[in-house]
């Protein structure tokens, strides 16, 4: 009889043993998308890439403007986003599994420069356990203020707000040499002709 209870207590002990080796893991799996690409928008409009970089995975991407971006090249962009002042607004998000869906408004100099206060689109990611895995943004052309920002950056030949952006002077850069280089030459020449005359 004795025997028999401490059999059962010990079978007792051994199961209530794997209950809790179990349970956080079971929790661990269970992810917050919304809390965590919050968190993420959070870390980024902050400046803090590091930090951002951390809610992707080690082969994780981001999508915008045709282009993708990954490992180093992600840690660019995102060092990019942060010089342009980029900031992303969450207006609405779905999940659906481990993806969400998200509609955003996003703020920066580019937008700014090409004469709109802010451009709209949708963001979806794709989570694995705790981390975004794939990212992808999407502008809304059929919103007037995202349409000029776009027919802008394409007139300059830069990414419109997802992608990689350059300052938008660097995009008059060569314009600005040629056409100092014109007016130095122009001016030489111009000296020349007046010391000629003159003598």
């Amino acid at each position: 009889m004795q025997r028999t209870m401490i059999g059962a207590l010990l079978i007792i002990a051994l199961v209530a043993l794997v209950l809790a080796t179990l349970t956080p893991t079971t929790t661990r799996a269970q992810a917050d998308p919304d809390g965590l690409f919050g968190q993420f928008h959070d870390t980024l409009n902050a400046g803090d890439v590091t930090a951002a970089l951390a809610f992707f995975t080690d082969d994780g991407t981001f999508e915008a403007a045709g282009m993708t971006f990954s490992g180093q090249a992600l840690q660019k962009n995102f060092e990019a986003q942060v010089s342009q002042n980029r900031q992303v607004d969450i207006i609405s998000t779905q999940v659906s599994g481990n993806t969400l869906t998200a509609s955003v408004e996003v703020r920066s100099k580019q937008v700014t420069a090409c004469g709109a206060q802010r451009v709209v689109g949708t963001e979806t990611a794709t989570f694995s356990g705790d981390k975004i895995s794939r990212l992808v943004f999407q502008d809304d052309p059929s919103d007037p203020q995202t349409a000029t920002v776009l027919a802008c950056a394409q007139a300059l030949g830069i990414p419109a707000t997802g992608g990689e952006p350059p300052p938008v002077q660097s995009a008059y850069l060569p314009v600005a040499l040629l056409l100092g280089s014109v007016l130095i030459l122009g001016g030489g020449l111009l000296t020349t002709l007046a010391f000629r005359r003159g003598g």
